[in-house]
């Protein structure tokens, strides 16, 4: 008889290049705090959250003469210290790589695409740039395949 056992170690990148990310975990971009519903009711804010973060941005997708359009929009974020902040930035990868970086100005955006995209998986990431940051945080990601 014999046993294989895969092993594999996580890195961090970015500020922490290097350090492991077993034993000592991540930072989330966004802190949760849990509350007495969640403990008692499986989670209901928690999803209710979730499901705020996700209504955030939408997507549809039309195709004019084999290109496809892209409708974006942004809603205002309500978060748990009350703020409400609202996605300000988007990539969108074709094929997994980033073809658009655009700033979000107002809540609906268009954006055209060239025929390559057609049938390649397209990726939207919504971040929050906060102003006078160079830092963006990424609140959500669409993707459509």
């Amino acid at each position: 008889m014999g046993m294989t056992i895969a092993l594999r170690r996580s890195a961090r990148v970015g500020p922490q290049a290097g350090t492991e990310v077993e034993d000592f975990g991540i930072t989330p971009d966004i802190c949760y705090p849990m509350t007495r519903t969640d403990l008692l009711e499986n989670n209901a804010d928690l999803i209710e959250y979730g499901g705020r973060l996700f209504a955030a941005l939408s997507v549809r997708v039309n195709s004019i003469n084999g290109r496809l359009r892209l409708d974006i929009t942004t809603e205002k974020i309500g978060w748990e210290d009350g703020t409400k902040k609202k996605i300000n930035e988007i990539d969108i990868l074709v094929d997994w790589r980033v073809k658009f970086t655009k700033k979000v100005p107002k809540k609906r955006i268009s954006i055209l695409l060239d025929a390559s995209a057609t049938g390649k998986p397209i990726e939207i990431q919504g971040f929050i740039r906060t102003p006078g940051s160079g830092r963006r945080n990424l609140i959500l990601v669409r993707r459509i395949v």
